[in-house]
């Protein structure tokens, strides 16, 4: 760790480079990598439409840094036109952020899904259903008196649409195809979600626990974020699926 102090010590300024304009690039970038920082530990705290919006925000910030809205320099026409061409798509991009905030979205990869409707009726072959809806489903599902396998899931969520390929693996749907099982949507933050995250403490998605016929969760049994196969068919094989 000290041999770059040593090298620039015995060598000194002839190994370090000269300053010039590129010392001032070097800092833009710096400044919207903190900026992004900023952003991504703001949204961690926000609602997902408005983290989606601290993104746009950010994005429309580095076209003004790349020059987007500046005249182009005709001293170096190729590298002010890789630039302004950067800015622009950093622009375009914002602005498709901001329009997918507007519209209640919250993934960046898929800011405008929300214009062609629910993307995801189902997962791993179970109909989603809606928190108002859950009573209703859990006293059907636990009529046999096993455990009931309770997913909490949202279109926005990215983590979620990787548990699902987990999920759809043929060991794990196999073992789901004999469990009884419930795959909440909360991707839209009504009074329901709400107060039945809050009936059992599921800060938000992805969130997976498993319930005894009389409704309470059976210790041990949550799995929060990425989910892993093994573990998850372990847990599975333990209730006898």
């Amino acid at each position: 760790m000290g041999l770059p102090l040593v090298l620039a010590g015995t060598f000194g300024a002839r190994l370090l480079p000269k300053a010039g304009p590129w010392l001032a690039g070097f800092r833009r970038v710096f400044g919207l990598i903190f900026l992004g920082i900023a952003a991504m530990l703001a949204g961690r705290l926000l609602p997902p439409p408005a983290g989606l919006a601290l993104w746009g925000v950010w994005a429309m910030i580095a076209a003004a840094f790349l020059g987007a809205f500046d005249r182009m320099d005709r001293t170096n026409p190729w590298n002010a036109r890789l630039t302004k061409a950067a800015g622009l798509s950093a622009a375009f991009y914002g602005a498709i952020l901001m329009v997918g905030a507007a519209g209640g979205a919250g993934d960046p990869l898929r800011p405008l899904a929300f214009l062609a409707g629910r993307a995801a009726t189902e997962i791993a072959g179970l109909p989603l259903t809606p928190p108002a809806d859950f009573d209703r489903v859990f006293a059907t599902e636990a009529s046999a008196g096993k455990p009931v396998l309770v997913l909490f899931t949202a279109d926005w969520c990215t983590v979620c649409k990787s548990n699902e390929k987990i999920l759809a693996e043929p060991a794990v749907s196999a073992r789901l195809a004999r469990t009884a099982r419930i795959a909440v949507d909360i991707t839209d933050e009504t009074a329901d979600a709400e107060a039945l995250m809050t009936r059992f403490r599921v800060v938000g998605p992805p969130a997976l626990f498993l319930l005894d016929a009389d409704g309470r969760e059976i210790p041990g049994s949550r799995l929060i974020g990425a989910l892993d196969a093994a573990d998850l068919t372990a847990r599975l094989a333990a209730i006898g699926a």
